[in-house]
Protein backbone atom coordinates (compact mmCIF):
# COMPACT_ATOMS: atom_id res chain seq x y z
CA UNK A 1 0.00 0.00 0.00
CA UNK A 2 1.09 3.52 -0.76
CA UNK A 3 2.52 5.33 2.36
CA UNK A 4 0.88 8.73 1.78
CA UNK A 5 -1.88 9.23 3.96
CA UNK A 6 -5.61 9.68 2.59
CA UNK A 7 -6.89 12.99 3.81
CA UNK A 8 -10.23 11.73 3.88
CA UNK A 9 -9.84 8.63 5.16
CA UNK A 10 -7.39 10.16 7.86
CA UNK A 11 -10.59 12.75 8.76
CA UNK A 12 -12.71 10.15 8.75
CA UNK A 13 -11.18 8.07 11.36
CA UNK A 14 -10.09 11.01 13.18
CA UNK A 15 -13.44 12.40 13.34
CA UNK A 16 -14.75 8.94 14.81
CA UNK A 17 -12.60 8.77 17.37
CA UNK A 18 -12.88 11.69 18.88
CA UNK A 19 -16.15 11.44 19.63
CA UNK A 20 -15.96 9.05 22.32
CA UNK A 21 -16.02 10.48 25.65
CA UNK A 22 -13.11 8.11 26.98
CA UNK A 23 -11.05 5.37 25.09
CA UNK A 24 -9.13 2.27 26.80
CA UNK A 25 -5.55 3.09 27.38
CA UNK A 26 -4.74 0.31 24.84
CA UNK A 27 -6.91 2.32 22.28
CA UNK A 28 -5.48 5.93 23.29
CA UNK A 29 -1.99 4.22 22.28
CA UNK A 30 -2.35 2.84 19.40
CA UNK A 31 -4.71 6.11 18.30
CA UNK A 32 -1.16 8.40 19.33
CA UNK A 33 0.82 5.82 17.26
CA UNK A 34 -1.06 6.16 14.14
CA UNK A 35 -2.65 2.49 14.00
CA UNK A 36 -6.80 1.65 14.01
CA UNK A 37 -7.65 1.29 17.65
CA UNK A 38 -9.63 -1.65 17.39
CA UNK A 39 -9.62 -4.88 18.51
CA UNK A 40 -7.22 -6.92 16.11
CA UNK A 41 -4.86 -3.85 15.64
CA UNK A 42 -4.72 -3.75 19.20
CA UNK A 43 -4.10 -7.68 19.37
CA UNK A 44 -1.50 -7.12 16.76
CA UNK A 45 0.49 -4.59 18.54
CA UNK A 46 0.25 -6.51 22.36
CA UNK A 47 1.47 -10.00 20.93
CA UNK A 48 4.20 -8.89 17.51
CA UNK A 49 6.71 -10.74 19.23
CA UNK A 50 4.58 -14.07 19.24
CA UNK A 51 4.07 -16.67 16.84
CA UNK A 52 1.30 -14.97 16.03
CA UNK A 53 2.69 -11.89 13.89
CA UNK A 54 3.27 -13.54 10.72
CA UNK A 55 -0.71 -13.67 11.08
CA UNK A 56 -1.36 -10.31 12.02
CA UNK A 57 0.77 -9.36 8.66
CA UNK A 58 -1.16 -11.93 6.87
CA UNK A 59 -4.38 -10.45 7.04
CA UNK A 60 -3.24 -6.52 7.22
CA UNK A 61 -2.89 -4.28 9.86
CA UNK A 62 -5.32 -0.61 9.12
CA UNK A 63 -3.34 2.88 10.14
CA UNK A 64 -5.86 5.45 10.64
CA UNK A 65 -4.43 7.32 7.18
CA UNK A 66 -6.24 4.17 5.27
CA UNK A 67 -2.94 2.59 4.93
CA UNK A 68 -2.70 -1.07 5.64
CA UNK A 69 0.73 -3.22 6.52
CA UNK A 70 1.11 -6.45 5.02
CA UNK A 71 -2.53 -8.18 3.36
CA UNK A 72 -1.76 -10.23 1.25
CA UNK A 73 -4.79 -11.94 1.88
CA UNK A 74 -6.62 -8.57 0.46
CA UNK A 75 -7.46 -8.01 -2.88
CA UNK A 76 -5.59 -5.00 -3.75
CA UNK A 77 -2.13 -7.06 -2.13
CA UNK A 78 -3.24 -10.24 -4.46
CA UNK A 79 -3.97 -7.60 -7.78
CA UNK A 80 -0.43 -5.51 -7.10
CA UNK A 81 1.47 -8.93 -7.05
CA UNK A 82 -0.57 -11.35 -9.31
CA UNK A 83 2.53 -11.93 -11.58
CA UNK A 84 4.57 -12.98 -7.94
CA UNK A 85 1.62 -15.08 -7.37
CA UNK A 86 0.93 -16.73 -10.42
CA UNK A 87 4.67 -17.89 -10.81
CA UNK A 88 4.48 -19.26 -7.24
CA UNK A 89 8.10 -16.77 -6.45
CA UNK A 90 8.02 -17.65 -2.86
CA UNK A 91 11.48 -16.04 -2.26
CA UNK A 92 9.77 -12.89 -3.43
CA UNK A 93 6.73 -13.35 -1.92
CA UNK A 94 8.91 -13.81 1.52
CA UNK A 95 10.40 -10.59 0.96
CA UNK A 96 7.68 -8.46 0.89
CA UNK A 97 6.50 -9.88 3.75
CA UNK A 98 9.48 -9.10 5.49
CA UNK A 99 9.53 -5.54 3.92
CA UNK A 100 5.80 -5.49 5.58
CA UNK A 101 6.74 -6.60 8.99
CA UNK A 102 9.15 -3.65 9.47
CA UNK A 103 7.41 -1.37 8.72
CA UNK A 104 4.89 -2.20 11.36
CA UNK A 105 8.22 -2.74 13.88
CA UNK A 106 7.95 1.44 14.46
CA UNK A 107 4.85 1.29 15.71
CA UNK A 108 5.25 -1.94 18.63
CA UNK A 109 8.17 -0.07 19.83
CA UNK A 110 6.35 3.27 20.06
CA UNK A 111 3.37 1.03 21.43
CA UNK A 112 5.13 -0.62 24.09
CA UNK A 113 7.09 2.47 25.14
CA UNK A 114 4.28 4.75 25.45
CA UNK A 115 2.50 2.27 27.40
CA UNK A 116 5.03 1.72 29.81
CA UNK A 117 5.15 5.54 30.47
CA UNK A 118 1.23 5.38 31.38
CA UNK A 119 1.76 2.37 33.53
CA UNK A 120 4.35 3.86 35.34
CA UNK A 121 2.18 7.12 36.77
CA UNK A 122 -1.43 7.06 35.58
CA UNK A 123 -4.41 5.17 37.47
CA UNK A 124 -7.06 6.21 34.93
CA UNK A 125 -7.90 2.93 33.19
CA UNK A 126 -9.66 5.35 30.69
CA UNK A 127 -9.03 8.90 29.13
CA UNK A 128 -10.20 11.01 26.54
CA UNK A 129 -8.76 11.87 23.00
CA UNK A 130 -8.12 14.92 24.08
CA UNK A 131 -6.10 14.13 27.26
CA UNK A 132 -4.18 11.06 25.64
CA UNK A 133 -2.88 14.07 23.26
CA UNK A 134 -2.04 15.93 26.09
CA UNK A 135 -0.34 13.25 28.24
CA UNK A 136 1.58 12.74 25.12
CA UNK A 137 2.73 16.06 23.91
CA UNK A 138 3.66 16.12 28.10
CA UNK A 139 6.05 13.17 27.12
CA UNK A 140 7.67 15.20 23.82
CA UNK A 141 5.87 12.32 21.72
CA UNK A 142 4.05 14.07 18.75
CA UNK A 143 1.45 12.07 17.07
CA UNK A 144 2.13 12.40 13.28
CA UNK A 145 -1.51 13.32 12.80
CA UNK A 146 -1.28 16.35 15.24
CA UNK A 147 -1.37 18.86 13.09
CA UNK A 148 -4.15 17.53 10.74
CA UNK A 149 -6.37 16.87 14.04
CA UNK A 150 -5.66 20.75 14.78
CA UNK A 151 -6.80 21.72 10.78
CA UNK A 152 -10.07 19.69 10.97
CA UNK A 153 -11.32 21.36 14.53
CA UNK A 154 -10.73 18.44 16.41
CA UNK A 155 -7.84 20.03 18.85
CA UNK A 156 -8.65 23.34 19.89
CA UNK A 157 -6.77 26.33 18.51
CA UNK A 158 -6.16 26.89 22.53
CA UNK A 159 -3.94 24.22 22.20
CA UNK A 160 -2.10 24.62 19.06
CA UNK A 161 0.44 26.19 21.58
CA UNK A 162 0.88 23.32 23.40
CA UNK A 163 1.36 20.93 20.31
CA UNK A 164 4.16 23.09 18.66
CA UNK A 165 6.89 20.43 20.59
CA UNK A 166 9.04 18.96 17.95
CA UNK A 167 7.98 15.83 16.52
CA UNK A 168 10.26 13.26 18.15
CA UNK A 169 7.86 10.24 18.49
CA UNK A 170 10.51 7.83 16.16
CA UNK A 171 11.63 6.00 19.06
CA UNK A 172 12.72 2.83 16.98
CA UNK A 173 16.38 2.44 16.57
CA UNK A 174 15.92 -1.15 14.28
CA UNK A 175 16.88 -0.42 10.66
CA UNK A 176 19.16 -2.07 8.11
CA UNK A 177 20.41 -0.19 4.77
CA UNK A 178 17.35 -1.45 2.40
CA UNK A 179 14.92 0.35 5.07
CA UNK A 180 17.28 3.27 5.08
CA UNK A 181 17.26 3.00 0.97
CA UNK A 182 13.33 2.66 1.37
CA UNK A 183 13.17 6.20 3.35
CA UNK A 184 15.64 8.06 1.20
CA UNK A 185 13.53 6.88 -1.90
CA UNK A 186 10.32 8.72 -0.39
CA UNK A 187 12.29 11.77 0.39
CA UNK A 188 13.48 11.79 -2.88
CA UNK A 189 10.70 11.29 -4.99
CA UNK A 190 7.34 11.83 -3.34
CA UNK A 191 8.32 14.15 0.13
CA UNK A 192 7.95 16.62 -1.09
CA UNK A 193 5.94 15.20 -4.20
CA UNK A 194 6.81 15.79 -8.09
CA UNK A 195 4.87 16.89 -10.81
CA UNK A 196 4.41 14.81 -12.32
CA UNK A 197 5.34 12.00 -10.63
CA UNK A 198 9.06 10.02 -11.40
CA UNK A 199 8.37 7.14 -13.65
CA UNK A 200 8.63 3.54 -12.08
CA UNK A 201 12.28 3.39 -13.92
CA UNK A 202 13.78 6.40 -12.70
CA UNK A 203 12.87 4.96 -8.82
CA UNK A 204 13.96 1.77 -9.43
CA UNK A 205 17.55 2.47 -11.03
CA UNK A 206 17.67 5.00 -8.22
CA UNK A 207 17.11 2.20 -5.96
CA UNK A 208 19.32 0.11 -7.49
CA UNK A 209 22.15 2.76 -7.77
CA UNK A 210 21.62 3.56 -3.56
CA UNK A 211 21.82 -0.18 -3.09
CA UNK A 212 25.20 -0.61 -4.77
CA UNK A 213 26.64 2.63 -2.71
CA UNK A 214 25.62 1.26 0.14
CA UNK A 215 27.65 -2.09 -0.38
CA UNK A 216 24.72 -4.23 -1.74
CA UNK A 217 24.11 -6.50 -4.32
CA UNK A 218 21.76 -4.18 -7.12
CA UNK A 219 18.29 -6.64 -6.70
CA UNK A 220 15.67 -5.33 -9.62
CA UNK A 221 12.95 -7.29 -7.25
CA UNK A 222 14.08 -5.66 -4.06
CA UNK A 223 14.02 -2.22 -6.20
CA UNK A 224 10.29 -2.89 -7.68
CA UNK A 225 8.92 -3.75 -4.44
CA UNK A 226 9.88 -0.69 -2.73
CA UNK A 227 8.44 1.28 -5.45
CA UNK A 228 5.22 -0.74 -5.00
CA UNK A 229 5.06 -0.20 -1.39
CA UNK A 230 6.16 3.74 -1.56
CA UNK A 231 4.54 4.77 -4.79
CA UNK A 232 1.73 7.18 -4.22
CA UNK A 233 -2.12 5.11 -5.38
CA UNK A 234 -2.62 8.17 -8.00
CA UNK A 235 1.06 8.10 -9.23
CA UNK A 236 1.23 8.99 -12.99
CA UNK A 237 4.52 10.17 -14.56
CA UNK A 238 2.75 11.23 -17.35
CA UNK A 239 0.18 14.33 -16.33
CA UNK A 240 0.78 16.92 -14.23
CA UNK A 241 -1.49 16.85 -10.96
CA UNK A 242 -4.02 19.68 -10.04
CA UNK A 243 -2.90 20.87 -6.96
CA UNK A 244 -5.93 22.01 -4.46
Amino acid sequence: MSLNPDMNVLKRNLEHWFKFDNLSIEQGIAMLVGVEPVDETINALKNWYSDESLEFIKFGIPLLNGDIIGGQENRDFKIRHSDVIRNEDYDYLRFIIQVEQNRFRPFVYQYDRLLQYWNSGNDSATASPTKFVEWSLSKNFRPAWLDNAIDFGLYTLEQKSIAKIPNVNNFSTYSTKWLEIQQAAIDEFFNPRRNPDAKKEEVIAWINTQAVKSGLVESNNIAKTIFTIIKPENHDPKKKRIEP
